[in-house]
């Protein structure tokens, strides 16, 4: 039994052309993007309501207005990729809490996977 095989290449000028047509969005002023090619960044503070258009701005903020040093506490306790997300979403629920001086003096305190889970929402300090 023998497969029907189209061949592209001998359909026709008329084909060729539609092609082009189709892939030729150069002039079609009606394409807009659904959204803009930039969000705006919003990251909340990790200890206050404030909110901030970047990560350094909000840890300089964290450091200088409430004498928490996120970068020195992840390196002083080692932390990688995933403790760094325990840590985030443990001073963040601890906040949410009431306290606003975490115990973050060794990795047990933030060691279950429940911090694995957001606290906020669409949280941009964790991507």
């Amino acid at each position: 039994m023998a497969e029907a095989r189209t061949d592209h290449a001998s359909t026709g000028a008329s084909s060729d052309s539609e092609d082009s047509d189709l892939l030729n969005l150069e002039n079609d002023e009606e394409w807009e993007d659904a959204e803009p090619d930039e969000e705006e960044t919003r990251i909340m503070s990790l200890i206050g309501d404030d909110v901030f258009p970047n990560v350094h701005s909000m840890l300089r903020h964290c450091r200088d207005v409430y004498a928490f040093d996120f970068l020195k506490v992840r390196n002083e306790l080692g932390l990688d990729f995933l403790g760094t997300i325990r840590l985030i979403n443990y001073i963040r629920s601890e906040v949410k809490n009431g306290n606003q001086r975490p115990d973050v003096s060794s990795k047990a305190s933030f060691e279950d996977d429940r911090f694995l889970r957001p606290v906020v929402e669409d949280d941009a300090l964790l991507y």
